[in-house]
């Protein structure tokens, strides 16, 4: 198997003893992003072939925006847990809006994340229309990809799609600020916000031992996290890594990575800077079931509001998984025949 480029944003929680989830919010730059709601069944999600489709028409510099995103069940069975769309929008947009019946949209600045609890009947689609903010994009197109998420997928490879739209030239009008009476007193103003330092980070995701793949024993991914410019990150760099069924979380280990999983989603964040060219590394372990046979694929997203190159920021790694070898049975000891004493 070859790798892909795959594109995975998302963050659900999940644990074993509470089967109806709550939300789980990720901090950035001290900014609520992204509210997550997850609800289970207490038999699980039923496997669905979820597949995403995406429109939009060319954009215009200070006019609104409009994604249509659309997904599809492929399979023949009913999807019945919570269905997520998530996206990192590209610099210059902003969320305005999303509206459908069924759909729940929510984000902060550039990044998106709809939900709906309806389901999804075997051959039909829903969807919902994305609004947002065009201004400074920097460019005469803009490339966007969503990604849908469901906890018992069992095809991931049509789970993300991407769209380039033209951006055609207009005036980007930004906010007026109210002038403000100069007050008698004085006062200390508060530390500003510190802006997010806008950099490419690329994502790589392998097997530390191909070979250890094995029915019953325990694995590891090795994780890698490249900085490759122009900035040095200045806010704490957050990791998804999505286990396959088959694969459970059993560990975690890197230097300034802190690690914790719910379910099969393993969030990690690492809170130190990454230097230009500098590459940090996390191990993670895995528990290898049966249900693992005869491969599957383990995907990982970056969590970084300011990544440059949201192309680089996931990856797969497909793993060939084999069958313990059953021992040879052990034959028993012939008796030991003692000689005849004559009497």
């Amino acid at each position: 198997m070859t790798k892909g480029c795959v594109h995975l944003l998302a963050l659900r929680s999940g644990t074993a003893s509470s089967r109806s989830q709550q939300f789980l919010r990720f901090v950035w730059a001290g900014l609520v992003v992204m509210p997550i709601l997850a609800a289970s069944g207490a038999r699980g999600a039923a496997p669905a072939d979820l597949r995403i489709r995406l429109t939009a028409s060319s954009f215009t510099v200070g006019r609104p925006g409009t994604y249509n995103v659309s997904v599809r069940n492929e399979s023949q069975v009913a999807a019945d847990d919570v269905i997520q769309v998530v996206s990192t929008l590209p610099t210059g947009l902003t969320l305005v809006a999303g509206s459908n019946g069924g759909w729940i949209c929510n984000g902060s600045g550039r990044s998106v994340q709809c939900t709906t609890t309806s389901g999804l009947a075997p051959g039909d689609s829903t969807g919902f229309t994305l609004t947002v903010d065009v201004c400074n994009v920097g460019g005469t197109s803009v490339t966007t990809t969503f990604d849908v998420l469901y906890d018992a997928d069992p095809n991931l490879g049509n789970n993300s799609a991407t769209r380039t739209t033209s951006v055609k030239a207009g005036t980007c009008i930004e906010p007026t600020a109210t002038p403000t009476a100069t007050p008698r007193f004085r006062f200390q103003a508060p530390e500003p916000t510190p802006v997010t330092a806008a950099t490419d980070l690329r994502l790589q995701v392998s097997e530390v031992d191909a070979g250890a793949f094995v029915v019953g024993a325990s694995a590891a991914y090795r994780v890698q996290v490249t900085n490759l410019g122009p900035a040095v990150t200045n806010i704490p760099v957050r990791l998804e890594d999505r286990l396959p069924i088959g694969l459970s979380f059993a560990g975690a280990t890197g230097d300034g990575w802190e690690c914790a999983a719910a379910g099969q989603k393993v969030s990690c964040a690492y809170g130190g800077s990454i230097q230009v060219g500098a590459t940090t590394e996390l191990t993670v372990t895995v528990q290898i079931a049966s249900t693992a046979y005869p491969s599957v694929t383990n995907y990982a997203v970056l969590l970084y509001p300011a990544d440059r190159n949201v192309a680089n920021s996931s990856d797969f790694e497909p793993t060939t998984v084999r069958r313990a070898r059953g021992r040879a049975p052990v034959r028993p000891e012939r008796p030991v025949r003692r000689p005849q004493v004559a009497r």
